[in-house]
């Protein structure tokens, strides 16, 4: 029984280094185009596998961490800058402006030029 538990700490340890290193990467990339499957071989898995214990650590698909990661930071350029939705969108790593306000819509449940006129009118 402890030689199961050993194995099971260490990969649970393993997993837990794989997910760090991907939400770290995902921080500093969110602006390039990242796909599961393109993180899934930067860590040498299988994309289903990683999906699954990626969610299981974090509560998060890897795709809705990455949208998670890309609103926060477009929340903050659309409080700090005065450039435009549709620049912020690209500069995020959205490539098409009409997901990213459906995206931004479903995540903040405000659109993202209203969020601005929110945000401007504290």
């Amino acid at each position: 029984f402890r030689l199961n538990d050993d194995k099971t700490a260490n990969a649970d340890l393993k997993n837990r280094r794989i997910i760090d290193f991907l939400t770290d990467f995902i921080s500093q990339n969110y602006s390039h185009r990242l796909s599961v499957n393109e993180l899934a071989k930067s860590v040498f898995l299988n994309p289903d596998y990683l999906g699954r214990i990626f969610k299981k650590q974090t509560g998060f698909s890897l795709t809705e961490m990455i949208q998670k990661v890309r609103i926060e930071n477009a929340c903050n350029m659309l409080r700090n800058t005065d450039k435009s939705v549709s620049e912020i969108a690209f500069l995020c790593g959205f490539e098409d402006v009409k997901f990213f306000y459906t995206v931004f819509k479903k995540r903040m449940g405000i659109l993202p030029s209203d969020y601005r006129k929110t945000i401007k009118t504290k």
